[in-house]
């Protein structure tokens, strides 16, 4: 049980590729459902996630923000 974020964010990273979705979706799609599955193995309440009370999810929204305004370089696919 312990494995099982890792292998949903494995799931999901492999699943982006298949879709041909681009890079960062898939990057950020994949971070986001390990880190909820993380957190609520952990027994951590979704709303505490999203708040940074009991976990990490709301990294996922705060580095992915910060990397759009700090980073100069835009990739399009």
């Amino acid at each position: 049980m312990s494995n099982l974020p890792l292998i949903v964010f494995l799931i999901c990273f492999v699943l982006m590729f298949v879709l041909r979705m681009a890079i960062p979706t898939g990057m950020i799609t994949a971070c986001t459902m390990y880190f909820l599955v993380d957190g609520l193995v952990k027994g951590n309440s979704f709303i505490g996630m999203i708040t940074g009370a009991e976990g990490q999810l709301h990294l996922v929204a705060q580095k992915s923000i910060e990397a759009v305004f700090t980073n100069t370089t835009m990739i399009v696919s």
